[in-house]
Order: structure tokens, then sequence, then C-alpha cells
């Protein structure tokens, strides 16, 4: 076979380039090309890039036999197009159009006339490079230096690359060439030099035009985060409440969105490493925050640490103004703890409602909120400030709920000393009958009540070591600041999907290998964020930083593994394998890692849409569910669709299983952690309780009687009571010593067994 064919023994020999000249066919270029659209679009896979480079090369030798022609750059480019069509993979054929006409437009820039007296020599000082700074002469040297430098190459390669791109740049003609064009020509050279590495550590982090440009719209740059796709959520659904109010809500200004932008990117490439990234974009799991690596999620700092001098009544003020520069070295927010020796003093010389007393610092905390896009939050009050407290709770619930209200942490013993003794359902002349101050009283309940429905109070527990910020716990004499890196959320309703009904173990086997890809998360974060400045805050240089784990997706998991069913013992069984996992599988030197609920909105929108485009394209490949046997939707919690564009739920919330009373599911649920957060609060219309005589079951305090059921089932469940399972809970959410069955179950899908009220491990 002639070399003018491009063929020898049936395989492409030679390719002819847009200036004429014939170059060596090289299939791993082609593979290159594909799969960098594919890592464009989240779906990377060396094999199958590999595969539809060889189908080409295919293609092009049948055609070169026939035709004894060699093929052009551009034959290459639309013979990839129609194979990625062909096989099914509309969205890389796109991105890689989308390539290919970025490199076209890219040639047209630099194809200009060419000044009088024809081509330029490489001395020629006429040609400019614009910079941010100005504009200086031509230099090879410059660009050498560069790629020794920046991508690590030795000066022989530097110096070809160097050479390459001004000869491109003088034939060209131009006589003013930017530097980012610079580097889009070098990166050319590299990909035709097969540098991929080093044209990974050379290429430039930017957001792109059109991204750049929706951004200035206010448009999400992801169909998961569209408005869309993000109000599609379940009834109960935490993202429901008025506290949350979008994915991007605390991304306050274009310059936040563009830097994040950024920044996930550089980690992605550059501090995840290869194998975690693909993780991470093929969506088994997620590493929260990326936009905002070089910060830690949240920080827990004790208000005394944020003082000078003796505490007054303007200490509270006063300590705005070191909270809001401490909000600055947090991605998400801060929780302000024990607040009540800096606050007492001002409550002591104001009154109650007063414009310069607790409600005033309120409306300043929620205003310096605002303002830095970040949470400021309460927590760790403590036993021995029961008065503060009470009247901290009535404040904060005569505010107006909001995005950025603060939200107040309390753990059992903490909502304990306020609500005095445990009523039954009709006991609202009995609480006002207690009077004799705030505590105890029908008004702090109240306030407690409407705390809970609006999600600005929170419960926590612990044991030895108590809650300190979403991800952060903290020993009983550590008085340090305490940061939670960010967190790692695992994609549950996927590896239900691939284990099956009733098949648990494969699902534990996995999940098992997914908390140690955590743990190297967690690892290069923090690592990361050890070599920044943290913000600006150096004085945050001695916080101990722990690293969230998060579930996304429980209910449906457990749906899918129960075939219909959730059990929460088995959802006990889950939580307890990412505890253990991840003890087991923690070297020394790595951050405390925290199961917490506080993560994974983002993540579960994600992992949801992630999840449904797969199973649109490939409906056989989701573990064998009966819904992809049949060709039927499988509906989840609350009639969610599992294969819709509904995102998953995150956090501990069941949706209300059948056969359980409000609180103890969840019980159950968490029964194997020693610490956490009821989050998201199990809510149920009260209406759907009712007694013969059609009397609510769950009294005039529904959320409160629940809280009180969920503290109680716990205490059983963890073996601190009667042997659980032996027991029931009367509606008003005591225990009862003659246990009692309400007469008109929580929910129920008509099923003889499921009895509400029965035990509790039935």
């Amino acid at each position: 076979m002639s070399s003018e064919t491009g063929e020898k023994s049936g395989r492409l020999e030679a390719v002819r380039k847009r200036d004429g000249r014939l170059v060596p066919f090289d299939l791993a270029k082609i593979a290159a090309a594909i799969g960098k659209a594919m890592d464009a679009v989240g779906e990377s896979d060396e094999a199958f890039a590999l595969e539809v480079a060889g189908v080409v090369e295919l293609a092009l030798s049948g055609r070169g036999a026939g035709g004894g022609k060699v093929p052009t750059i551009e034959d290459i480019q639309d013979h990839v197009e129609n194979v990625l069509v062909e096989l099914g993979r509309t969205r890389v054929a796109k991105a890689y159009i989308l390539y290919r006409n970025q490199r076209a437009r890219l040639r047209d820039e630099l194809e200009v006339q060419n000044p009088p007296g024809g081509r330029r020599s490489t001395s020629d000082p006429a040609v400019r490079v614009q910079e941010s700074a100005g504009s200086s002469t031509w230099s090879k040297g410059r660009i050498v230096v560069a790629l020794m430098n920046e991508a690590g190459l030795p000066r022989e390669t530097a110096a070809e690359v160097a050479a390459r791109v001004e000869r491109r740049v003088f034939d060209s003609g131009t006589r003013r060439i930017s530097t980012g064009l610079i580097r889009e020509l070098i990166a050319g050279e590299l990909v035709d030099m097969g540098l991929t590495r080093a044209l990974r550590r050379q290429a430039a982090l930017a957001v792109p035009r059109h991204d750049f440009q929706r951004i200035l719209r206010g448009e999400a740059l992801t169909p998961w985060e569209h408005e869309s796709f993000a109000e599609a959520r379940p009834a109960g659904s935490p993202s429901e409440l008025p506290f949350v109010s979008g994915p991007r809500s605390l991304e306050v200004s274009i310059t936040r969105a563009v830097s994040s932008e950024v920044i996930r990117r550089y980690a992605l490439e550059d501090v995840l490493g290869e194998g975690l990234a693909e993780l991470h974009l093929a969506g088994d799991l997620a590493i929260e925050e990326l936009g905002a690596a070089e910060l830690p999620a949240w920080i827990g700092m004790p208000a005394e640490l944020l003082l000078s001098g003796e505490v007054g009544p303007g200490s509270g003020f006063d300590l705005l103004d070191e909270l809001a520069d401490c909000a600055r070295g947090a991605s998400i927010g801060v929780v302000l703890e024990d607040p009540a020796p800096v606050l007492s003093p001002l409550l002591r010389a104001t009154r109650p409602g007063s414009s310069t007393g607790l409600s005033a610092w309120l409306s300043a905390l929620r205003a310096v909120a605002h303002a830095s896009g970040r949470r400021l939050d309460l927590g760790g009050i403590g036993l021995r400030s029961r008065g503060f407290l009470a009247r901290l709770v009535a404040e904060m619930a005569a505010e107006a709920p909001g995005p950025y209200a603060p939200r107040l942490f309390l753990s059992d013993e903490e909502l304990g000393t306020l609500i005095g003794p445990k009523v039954g359902g009709a006991g609202r002349d009995a609480r006002q009958a207690s009077g004799g101050g705030m505590v105890g009283s029908g008004l702090v309940e109240d306030a407690i009540e409407l705390l809970l429905q609006s999600g600005r109070l929170i419960p926590v527990w612990g044991g030895d070591r108590r809650f300190a910020a979403p991800g952060c716990r903290r020993s009983s004499r550590e008085r340090g600041v305490l940061a939670c890196g960010g967190a790692a959320v695992i994609n549950l309703p996927r590896l239900a999907r691939r284990a099956g009904p009733w098949r648990e173990s494969q699902l534990f086997e996995e999940l098992s290998g997914l908390v140690q890809a955590a743990l190297e998360g967690a690892r290069a974060v923090t690592a990361f964020q050890a070599r920044t400045k943290n913000g600006g805050q150096s004085g945050f240089a001695r916080m101990r930083t722990s690293f969230a784990l998060a579930p996304a997706g429980l209910a449906e998991a457990l749906f899918l593994l129960g075939d219909g069913r959730i059990d929460p013992d088995q959802g006990a069984r889950i939580l307890g394998l990412f505890s253990e996992a991840a003890r087991r599988f923690a070297k020394p030197g790595d951050p405390e890692i925290v199961v917490s609920p506080f993560y994974g909105e983002r993540s579960a929108a994600r992992f949801a849409w992630l999840d449904g485009e797969r199973f649109k394209a490939r409906p056989g490949d989701g573990g064998g569910d009966q819904g992809e046997l049949f060709g039927q939707e499988l509906f989840g919690p609350e009639g969610a669709a599992l294969q819709s564009s509904a995102p998953y739920t995150h956090g501990y919330g069941l949706g209300a299983p059948s056969g359980w009373w409000p609180g103890e599911a969840e019980a159950r649920l968490v029964s194997s952690m020693t610490g956490g957060a009821l989050l998201p609060f199990p809510f149920i219309d009260a209406g759907r309780l009712k007694d013969a005589g059609g009397a609510e079951l769950l009294g005039d305090l529904p959320l409160l009687s629940t809280w009180r059921r969920f503290s109680h089932c716990r205490d059983l469940v963890g073996a601190t009571g009667r042997e659980p399972g032996l027991f029931t809970l009367i509606p008003g959410g005591g225990a009862s010593d003659e246990e009692a069955t309400p007469s008109d179950p929580p929910a129920s899908d008509g099923s003889p067994d499921e009895v509400p009220g029965a035990p509790i491990d039935a």
C-alpha cells in the first residue's frame, strides 16, 4: 500500500493536517479528545474512549481502501461525532462538537492578513502580548520558562513546544495576541505531542464565557440546581422548611459564584485524587462544598473567645464585630457556643422586647448573617442558664422566620429544663396553671412548638462528647475552636439498586468501599485547607478539624432494600456501618469522622438527577428492581417516583413510615449512634391521628409531643429504660404504665400487621 493512501496492511499510517502536511496516525490522540468531551459531561471512561477511537480507525481504513485517500483531520472528527451518536452518547457528542467549534474559532482568530513585507521573523518585535497589567514584546523564552515551572517539562521539550507556538503565531501574521490565546495554543501543541499530564498541570482555571453569562443572569449552571428540579421534592421534604431557600441560597454575589466555580474545578483536578474525583463525578459519592474547599464548612466558636476585656451590657453587640470576621473563615456558617455569660448582662439591663435588648441583638445577628452570606446559629447554652434559655426561646419565637434567622441547637437535657413535667395532649390548661415564671410555662412550650415548626430549633444529643456545630463534637473540657472541614455524602439509593431487595450484605460491602474513599477525601480536603490561610483567619491555626460523613436518600434506599417497606432497624445498621467503617479504616493523623445529617441537600439533588439519566439511558442496569423488570416506575416514600426528577431526601427523614408513631421510627434509626441531631424533624399531619370521637391524638403541641416520644424511645432502645419492644407510648408523648394503642394509625397501606403503637421492634 502506498504512503499516499495512508494505509499499510489494512491500517492507517498517516493523516493529512489542515496545512497539507502528512503526519503519523495516532489513535491515542483521538481517544484523548473523546476523553476530554466525556470528562466535560461527567462520564469519564478511558476504555470507552479508546473503543470509539478504534471504531473510527476501522471506518477510515475501510474508506481509504476503497477511495485511496489519506483521511484529513476533519474526516476523523466527523467520524467521531457519528460514532458517538450511533452509540447513544449524545451528550458526549454535543460536548465534542462544542470543543471542535472552540478550536475552530481559535484558528479563525489567528488567521489575519499578513502585514506588508510578508511573514515576520522570530526577531520581529512588532508582535505584542496583551497582559492583564499592560503589554509586552513577544518572548519565546518566557514560554519556555513557564512550561518548565508550571507544567514540569524538561528544557528541551519546553523549547520545542514554544517553537511550535511561535511558528503558528508568526505564520498567522497577527500583531497582537492575548496571554489567554497563547495558553490555548500551548494546550493544542501539548495535545498534539501527547503531553496530557503536562497539559493538566499547565491548563488555566477559568469559567467558560457561556457559564459566566449564565451566572450574570442568576441562572443555575447545572440541571439539578434549576428551580424546576429543586422544587420537585417529595411531601415533607426538609427543603420545604422556611429556613431553606434553595441550593445556591448562600451565594450572595456574582463574585462569590464565579470564584466558587473556579475553586471547584481546581479541587477536582488538583486536590482530590483521580479515583476519588471519578467517584465524585460519577455520582457514587460527593465531596460537598468543593466551591469553597479552602475553607472549613462550619466553625464551633465559644463566645468567650471572641471577647477581650470584662463582660458588660454592651458586650453582646461588641461580640458581633468579631463574629462577622470569624464567619469569613467558614463556607457555611458559625455556631456561637455558650453565649449566656456574654448576653446575660444585656438581659438584666433591659426588659423583654426592648429595642436595645435581646430581640435587638437577634435582629443584628440576622443582619450580620445576611450580609456575610453565612449562617450564624446558637448552641451549647448549658443547664445552669435556664432563665436565659427561656428568654432566648421566647425572643426567637417572636422573630419572623427567614433564611438567615439564627437556629438554636438544644440537647435533650436543655429542652427538659424548659418544658417541665410531661403532660398529655389536652394539657394547655395544666401548662398555664404551672405559672411561676417562664420555665415550664405554657408560653415557653408554645414558643418551642413554633420554633420546631419553622425549623429554628434542632434537638441534639450526645454522650461524653456534646454537639458543637454540624460535623463537630466537643469533649467536656475542650474549649478551643472546632471546625468541620467538609462532608462526604454517599449515594445510598444507587447502592440499594445495585444490591436489590433483601440483599443487605451486598450493600454493606459496597458501602464499606465508599467509606474508605470518603476517608481519602477527608484527608485530601483537610490537608488542602492546612496549606491555605483559612480566609485570612490566622487565629484559627490551632483549631481542631473534623470531617462529616452523611447519607443521601436513606429513606429511598430502605424502601428499595425492603421491597416497598421501610425498616428503621435496617437504617440503624447502615448508620452504624458508617461510624464503624470510619473508625476501622482511619489512619493516625486523620480528622475525626462524624456522621451528620446536616449535609447533602445539593448532593441529594445531583444524585437523583444523575441516577435518573442513567436509568433512562440504561434501563436494565439498576440491580434488578421490580419496576425495571416490568417497565414501571418504582415509587418511594410519600409517593415520590424513585426514577423521576424528584431530589432524594437527605438527613434522617423517613417520611412517616406506616405502623409507627411520629418519632418512634427515628429513635430506632439513630439507636446505633452515640450522638447526633434530629434533622429533619419528623413532621406529620396531626389531623391524620384522631381517636374515635374525632379528637386529635397528638394534642395541641404535636411537635413537642413528637420530640418527647423520640427522646423516650431512644432511651429505651439504648437500654437505659425498659426492654425495647415491650412498650408503647400514649399520644401525648409520655410513657404509660398501662400500654395504650391509638385507634387510628398515623399512616397505613392497608396491611393487617401494620398497627400503630405496636412494639417498636415489630
